[in-house]
């Protein structure tokens, strides 16, 4: 009769486990809902120069750099991402923001799989009044986020992250010196982000700072879109539609699209580098890369 009953309950399982399997689960194994290691979320702004602080759209990317996928149930945020301000402005302000995914929907809840993102935006300006920025500041927007593992019954804190930050200068575009970018190529694929390897790498060329030399230029501080350090700088003798010395600055494909923000195929993104000159003034050049690659078949 024992036996009987073991094989009765066996069966059981193995059918309960069989039918949760096939009910649109992305994997065979037990349903997963993420670690504190899998998630990886970036902010970039799509500016960083302001004169008027009515508006400062923030891009807000969570990536799954895991290797199973990772679920969530319900509609309430399983993650929190905290900005702090730090720089010229006397205040320290901060704010909360939350968002979760949408994923892709399926019977056990929402799911984004291996190497899926999911795109956000917020305008920093309704979290924060910018308006106390009364004079021209240079702040970084710093980032950190919280983690919940999440179930249909429960929710565990993990802990929190510190994520990337990037530089924002308010109300001093009459203030930064002028100056000129070349970017090669100026056509960006979206598989660059998807890119195993860090070898592949996109040259900027900066030049024409008015009334400076590249030389002038404090090269620690040297960043594209306010954020990204690049792995190679150069001096060198001219450019063929510049004057003077140049400034060759190599980075990561991959890194590029990441701190890009949102984008899709077919758009013409601006792209910025911006640094510190040697008497402390602020140097800042703009260009514009077209997107181009397969369109997303939504972020499964």
């Amino acid at each position: 009769m024992k036996i009987l009953k073991s094989i009765i309950t066996g069966f059981a399982l193995l059918v309960l486990t069989s039918s949760m399997c096939s009910n649109n689960r992305p994997e065979t194994d037990a349903y997963y809902y993420g670690s504190f290691d899998d998630i990886f979320i970036t902010i970039v702004s799509e500016r960083i120069v302001y004169n008027s602080p009515d508006e400062c759209i923030i891009n807000f990317t969570f990536k799954n750099i895991g290797k199973r996928h990772i679920a969530y149930y319900g509609t309430s945020p399983f993650h929190e991402l905290y900005l702090s301000f730090s720089g010229d402005h006397s205040e320290d302000i901060r704010r909360i923001y939350q968002q979760g995914f949408s994923g892709v929907s399926g019977s056990m809840g929402s799911y984004i799989k291996p190497g899926g993102v999911e795109f956000s935006k917020f305008d920093l300006a309704e979290v924060t009044n910018l308006k106390e920025f009364l004079k021209p500041s240079i702040i970084r927007v710093n980032s950190e986020y919280r983690i919940d593992k999440q179930g249909p019954n429960f929710s565990e804190p993990l802990g929190w992250k510190s994520g990337n930050s990037f530089r924002l200068f308010i109300n001093m575009e009459s203030e930064l010196v002028n100056s000129s970018l070349i970017v090669e190529p100026h056509k960006w694929n979206t598989a660059w982000e998807k890119e195993q390897s860090d070898a592949g790498v996109f040259t900027v060329f900066l030049g024409n700072i008015d009334g400076y030399s590249v030389k002038d230029i404090k090269q620690d501080t040297v960043l594209f879109n306010g954020t990204l350090k690049p792995v190679n700088i150069k001096i060198t003798g001219s450019h063929k539609d510049m004057k003077g010395k140049v400034m060759m600055l190599k980075f990561k494909k991959k890194e590029g699209m990441e701190y890009l923000g949102i984008k899709e195929p077919g758009d013409i993104k601006k792209i910025n580098i911006s640094g510190q000159l040697n008497d402390d003034k602020w140097f800042h050049a703009e260009a514009e890369v077209e997107i181009e690659g397969a369109k997303e078949k939504g972020s499964q």
